[in-house]
């Protein structure tokens, strides 16, 4: 039985989901992602992201992780295949190592230590140069080089060699009428060789020859150049040299270990920078994620590229589309010695960035002054403070049902207040607006607590509800984040979220302070600006707005507001690129907030304020990076939660006396 027949045999009798955990939230049918780098279904909402299909197969759909049964083990215990398929196989009694014999002549099987001692290197030495001497005078191997897109220099630089009457054992033993194939022979060590047919129709196709000690990776010397690629097999190398690379050839993908081995006993210095580029299939997949793990832990300078593109393989892309193999493998090595260069971004990266950028037009925030300001929003990271009670909440809900409305998803988590009481805010909102443009015929509507009290059979929020499904709804996520919501939890959602819907939404967070800390050890300043950097990466990676809610200090809520007025960061000013302040107008406007005229008097001024209906809000603009930063006014009618747009604040012009020093 060959190893694709056993594959397929255990893939046949042991269901995948022997290895993936039920989720336990997400109802029938989904499952927890074995996957690390992953985890979806062991978060805090417990919500998994697999999906299990007939024919024994499953995906993620948070990480684009999935396949069979093999792979659900491999990710579960961490083991590569070989040893996965050695383990699964065990499990429904069948011997993978008789398995793995069969696939070879009964003389290739016969080395061992006695074996190696009757069979010294030199031979191996002497063997290989007669090879690379044939290689040049044979038409049928020359050819076969050629199919594969290798050049007969290429070959001779790396020591490929030829055997026309090649036998398994061979140099080890002499040949007793044993069946003989034509092969490419690719040395790997001076006791290891690849033997490959050069006959397509060949049972046994790829030969490891070896007289002890196993299999060794394939032309090492790569490791002696600045930039190496890691390749899976010794034709990917022999591709990636044509090309103008230096390539290793782990020759197996259960050679991982042995080429982390390896560089251990390196200086690290002198270890290259490694391009990690295997097959693109399972065992390539997880191998690449041993590598990765391993070097790491070496602080070896590494990246991962798909050099072969949609085929299998960098010789299979060599061959199939010579030209941007090699044009691909020489950029890479570019742009691994300057990957921050700006030539590399000039042309289609630039223009993929200004293409999201120029996405965001149109995305305006329903409030008219603000939008003829500012032009709408703009990718970055938005902050948006202000003392409890005085609407900021109010006022990112209606905007984000304003996004909404106008075609832009949105996705509010809301760390405070409940699903219910938000919609229930803009059904109470839309109703009212219903009612006509004037404020006297707003007194006496239903208020958000009185739909959710169970006003909600009146014919105006019927029809309220309805304009809210057909408008809104649909593209308006309101996440309930509760009190244990960390940023992490944010940007898994956000990211899922844009692989699933294929669209880049605003995302909303109310509020900052709430968001909880991840490192237990950091006080809770550091945890604030930790949490605002981390916001700034989400919305820098996916070129998005991100509008964050913060509280102020109790100290300036009688004070004009600024940047002192944030609570517990300072990064606010560094970090958002536009930092709003929402306060009372009666602040800006009455010398009593500007003067030192006593805190008993400013806090009755603000009382007064509060109580007037409707209650009158400035929207001040402390920074912006896209422009200037003009100050709005707003009419907040706070039992309908209600913001009015009542136009820009318009400011007396300052003259600056210039002195003329003609």
């Amino acid at each position: 039985m060959t190893n694709e027949e056993l594959k397929q045999e255990v893939n046949a009798r042991i269901p995948c989901t022997e290895y993936l955990e039920p989720s336990p939230r997400a109802g029938h049918g989904m499952y927890c992602c074995p996957n690390p780098e992953c985890g979806s279904g062991h978060g805090q909402h417990a919500t998994g992201a697999v999906k299990v299909y007939e024919g024994n197969t499953w995906h993620c759909f948070a990480c684009g992780a999935g396949s069979d049964t093999i792979a659900a083990y491999m990710y579960k215990t961490g083991k590569g295949f070989t040893e996965a398929l050695d383990d699964l196989a065990a499990t429904i009694g069948k011997d993978k190592d008789r398995s793995r014999e069969n696939e070879r002549p009964a003389e290739a099987r016969k080395t061992s230590p006695e074996h190696e001692e009757r069979v010294p290197q030199v031979a191996f030495w002497e063997y290989y140069q007669k090879c690379k001497e044939a290689l040049k005078n044979d038409p049928a191997a020359l050819s076969y080089l050629r199919g594969r897109g290798i050049s007969l220099a290429t070959a001779e630089r790396l020591g490929v060699g030829y055997d026309a009457e090649w036998y398994a054992g061979k140099p080890c033993k002499v040949n007793e009428g044993r069946k003989t194939t034509a092969r490419i022979i690719i040395p790997c060590a001076p006791s290891c060789y690849v033997a490959r047919s050069i006959d397509p129709n060949s049972e046994n196709r790829y030969m490891n020859e070896t007289a002890g000690g196993g299999m060794y990776p394939f032309n090492a010397e790569a490791l002696k150049h600045g930039v190496c690629f890691i390749v899976e097999g010794a034709f990917d190398a022999l591709a990636v040299e044509e090309a103008g690379g230096h390539a290793l050839a782990l020759n197996s993908t259960s050679n991982t270990k042995k080429l982390l081995e390896g560089l251990k006993n390196w200086d690290a210095d002198k270890i290259p920078h490694l391009i990690l580029c295997l097959d693109n299939d399972e065992a390539g997949l997880f191998a690449t994620r041993d590598l990765k793990a391993g070097l790491a832990e070496l602080k070896v300078s590494y990246t991962v590229q798909n050099i072969a593109g949609r085929y299998k393989d960098a010789n299979e892309a060599l061959q199939k589309d010579r030209d941007t193999f090699i044009r691909t493998v020489k950029r890479l090595i570019e742009d691994e010695a300057r990957p921050d260069a700006v030539i590399h971004y000039l042309g289609a990266a630039m223009a993929a960035d200004m293409a999201r950028v120029k996405a965001f037009e149109g995305v305006k925030t329903g409030f008219e002054s603000v939008d003829n300001a500012l032009h709408g929003l703009q990718p970055g990271v938005y902050v948006l403070g202000a003392q409890p009670s005085l609407g900021k909440t109010t006022l990112a809900l209606q905007l984000a049902d304003n996004l909404a409305a106008g075609g832009q998803h949105v996705l509010f988590f809301s760390l405070e207040q409940s699903r219910l009481e938000l919609v229930s805010k803009s059904l109470t909102r839309i109703t009212t607006l219903a009612r006509g443009k004037s404020g006297n015929a707003w007194k006496n509507w239903l208020s958000s607590n009185e739909i959710r009290r169970g006003y909600s059979d009146y014919p105006e929020v019927k029809q309220a509800e309805a304009k809210y499904r057909e408008t809104i709804a649909e593209r308006l996520s309101i996440i309930e984040g509760n009190f244990d919501c960390t940023v992490s939890f944010i940007r898994e959602t956000t990211e899922r979220y844009i692989k699933l819907n294929k669209v880049y939404p605003v995302v909303i967070v109310d509020y900052l302070q709430i968001i909880q800390q991840e490192d237990k050890r950091q006080g809770a300043k550091e945890a604030v600006e930790a949490n605002m950097t981390e916001l700034k990466r989400l919305s820098r990676t996916h070129n998005i707005c991100v509008i964050v809610i913060s509280a102020l200090n109790r100290a300036n809520y009688q004070t004009p507001i600024s940047f002192e007025s944030f609570r517990e960061t300072s990064g606010i000013e560094y970090t958002a690129d536009v930092v709003w302040g929402l306060q009372l107008q009666c602040v800006a406007e009455d010398d009593t907030y500007t003067k030192d005229t006593g805190i008993v008097k400013k806090r009755n001024a603000s009382e007064d304020a509060l109580q007037e209906y409707p209650r009158k809000l400035e929207l001040k603009t402390l920074k912006n990076r896209y422009g200037g930063r003009p100050s709005f006014l707003f009419d907040y009618y706070t039992d309908k939660d209600l913001l009015v747009d009542m136009g820009e604040r318009k400011r007396s012009p300052r003259t600056k006396k210039v002195e003329n020093r003609l």
